[in-house]
């Protein structure tokens, strides 16, 4: 990719959050991060099949976290987050738009966001940095164009969406 593409812009950042079921009982991250701990490999995360950005960042969090946990890949995000509900599989790192709704009436718990700074939409709910130290994933989404394109070709087309997402 570092060959082939050459970047344009960062249109938008993802923001995740980490949520188990509530029938294991833990509140924090940190209680999970025990919780994981003291069941090594009996721990069960989900995803949107393998190599999906739930899948990468549930095996990132699972590493960061020292915990060694079993991956179930599903065919989609909502299932993933379904199964999470059910209390079939103990926790998925997923988008938060999709969660919010199982948040808000309590059919998940949220852990932990993975974004930089706190989320307004839960403001109560920590970042993963301020339990593991150092975390960082980087969900930006970017814009990009066929390594060689000319730099004044690659401004313009900046310049441009900058203009359109500013529209009100």
């Amino acid at each position: 990719p570092l060959k082939d593409f050459a970047g344009v812009t960062r249109i938008g950042f993802s923001k995740s959050v980490v949520v188990v079921t509530p029938s294991i009982g833990v509140r924090t991250l940190q209680d999970f991060i025990e919780y994981g701990r003291a069941r090594p490999g009996k721990i069960l995360f989900s995803s949107a099949g393998a190599g999906s950005s739930t899948h990468l960042n549930g095996e990132k969090l699972r590493l960061a976290a020292g915990i060694r946990a079993q991956h179930v890949a599903f065919k989609g995000s909502a299932d993933a987050v379904l199964e999470v509900v059910a209390g079939r599989v103990h926790y998925v790192v997923s988008g938060l738009l999709t969660t919010l709704p199982f948040i808000k009436d309590g059919k998940l718990v949220a852990l932990a966001v993975v974004t930089p700074t706190r989320s307004a939409l839960l403001p109560d709910v920590p970042t993963v940095a301020e339990t593991i130290p150092g975390y960082k994933r980087d969900g930006s989404h970017v814009m990009l164009a066929p390594a060689g394109t000319p730099r004044p070709v690659l401004v313009k087309i900046s310049n441009e969406v900058r203009r359109i997402f500013e529209l009100p």
